[in-house]
């Protein structure tokens, strides 16, 4: 009878299969956080964009003003597509004024009512995505 005895093993052990797993679980994890991480970037981005495009509509409206006009809008408050804006507007000379616009997107609910109600520091300090919040301020002669 000739038996034929092998000295290396079959196939893998319990034990690597476990640490197989492991350092699967490891590489899954860090491209799961990549992804997260490149997530949170995207929507920051887009925060930020909207924010800028919500702000420079409203200052292209103010400069369309004439100065008397944009001092009537001044404190004066809006909600627009999950944005919340506010135009402080103060004469700096006769027929010179700075226009400033500051636009966040809040996490709370909040009325056109209350943000005009609000000092422009109240405004800015509001919880809010950190990544939305937008001020422009430009100098004005007004339109006319």
């Amino acid at each position: 009878m000739n038996r034929h005895v092998t000295t290396q093993p079959q196939g893998m052990t319990m034990l690597e299969l476990m640490f197989a797993i492991a350092i699967l679980s490891i590489a899954m994890s860090a491209t799961l956080a990549c992804t997260q991480s490149s997530h949170l970037a995207d929507t920051s981005a887009f925060d930020r964009s909207k924010g800028t495009d919500v702000a420079e509509q409203i200052m292209e409206e103010c400069l369309s003003l004439s100065v008397t006009q944009a001092l009537l809008v001044n404190g004066n408050a809006l909600l627009t597509e999950g944005y919340a804006a506010k135009i402080v507007v103060t004469q700096r000379s006769s027929g010179l004024i700075e226009i400033e616009t500051m636009v966040l997107r809040p996490t709370e609910d909040v009325t056109a009512e209350e943000l005009s109600a609000m000092t422009s520091e109240e405004f800015w300090n509001m919880p809010s995505a950190t990544s939305s919040r937008i001020r422009l301020v430009t100098l004005s002669a007004g339109s006319g």
